[in-house]
């Protein structure tokens, strides 16, 4: 086994563990550390969605066990899940194999994911503009 690689791995889990025992402080003290920022450049200036807006509720939704709200937060979010887990037992596979590049992601992953995320971003914006469909709720009455 690769010890560079296992360290690395091994923060990797400790900084994901750490951010999610801190969610509900983050929560608490959002808008404090926010303060004069906007939270979406997109959402607030051209009201509009960006791809990843809702992530969070999506996010927070998941932990709870809530696949529907999530998925109505922002779907991205809930169908990138599966690929996510993927790539994560795959560089579990590459830890005990003893390779020292864990997270090898071929070019093509990365040239789909940014497709995806740019459809989903005009998808939701043109459901939200043309149709009046805003799941979200921020900006409905901007359009409507």
């Amino acid at each position: 086994m690769n010890r560079k690689a296992a360290k690395q791995f091994l923060l990797a889990h400790i900084a994901a563990i750490a951010a999610v025992l801190l969610l509900p402080l983050y929560a608490r003290f959002a808008d404090f550390l926010s303060f004069g920022m906007p939270k979406c450049l997109l959402h607030d200036i051209f009201y509009v969605y960006c791809p990843l807006c809702g992530g969070t509720r999506a996010a927070e939704a998941l932990l709870r066990l809530n696949v529907a709200e999530a998925f109505r937060c922002n779907a991205l979010v809930v169908l990138s899940g599966p690929f996510v887990l993927f790539f994560y037992l795959r560089a579990w596979r590459r830890l005990l194999r003893g390779e020292k590049q864990l997270w090898r992601v071929p070019a093509w992953v990365w040239i789909a994911v940014v497709s995806a995320m740019v459809l989903f971003g005009v998808a939701r914006n043109v459901l939200m503009i043309g149709f009046g469909i805003d799941p979200l709720g921020d900006l409905w009455p901007v359009w409507n």
